[in-house]
């Protein structure tokens, strides 16, 4: 019966890892070792933009609003002015 340790391409890979990483039972929790620091590492950049993104908004929706703001309080100087021309 082969093996899959049997393949000579996998015998010279074999050669460059630790002896402690060649046993079989090692090699499934090192992938999933990479795996679920990958997927962290995605996980983390993501949540990094979308909080950049977010400040993003708050920052123009801030901006809006004092520019509205300014409106209000030159509209409300206008109709004060109005009021005493009137007196």
């Amino acid at each position: 019966m082969h093996h899959i340790y049997d393949d000579p391409l996998l015998k010279s890979l074999l050669g460059y890892l630790p002896p402690s990483l060649r046993d079989p039972a090692m090699i499934l929790p090192v992938i999933v070792g990479f795996y679920v620091i990958f997927l962290g590492l995605c996980l983390t950049g993501a949540l990094s933009r979308q909080g950049k993104q977010i400040k993003k908004v708050k920052d123009k929706r801030k901006d809006e609003q004092f520019a509205l703001d300014s409106d209000d309080e030159k509209d409300w100087r206008e109709f004060q002015a109005s009021i005493r021309k009137e007196d």
